[in-house]
């Protein structure tokens, strides 16, 4: 969702948030024993825009979910030290500029 808020000549406000769902019935090797849970994330992001310069400031994962990104067996790898998972990143934000020319 995201709405423009008019600010005066040639300068907006643009709140956003968005929102999506990852995983469920995904699973990672043949045999279906490692399996991605359903996960709901959130986003949000504040943009303020005057003549050609926009400034954002952004949160990804807003609720900081942890989830795995992907996951190797160590039935099918061999890895001498067990499964192999990656999880994903934390809550993340910062700043980005913009100008256009």
């Amino acid at each position: 969702v995201q709405y423009r808020i008019p600010l005066g000549a040639d300068t907006e406000l643009t709140p956003r948030i968005e929102a999506n769902g990852k995983g469920g019935h995904y699973y990672w090797e043949v045999d279906n024993r490692d399996r991605l849970d359903f996960v709901n994330l959130v986003n949000a992001r504040l943009s303020l825009r005057t003549g050609p310069v926009t400034l954002t400031a952004y949160v990804e994962n807003l609720f900081d979910q942890e989830y795995l990104i992907d996951v190797v067996a160590q039935r099918f790898s061999g890895a001498p030290l067990g499964d192999y998972n990656q999880r994903s990143w934390g809550r993340r934000y910062g700043l980005t500029g913009r100008f256009n020319f």
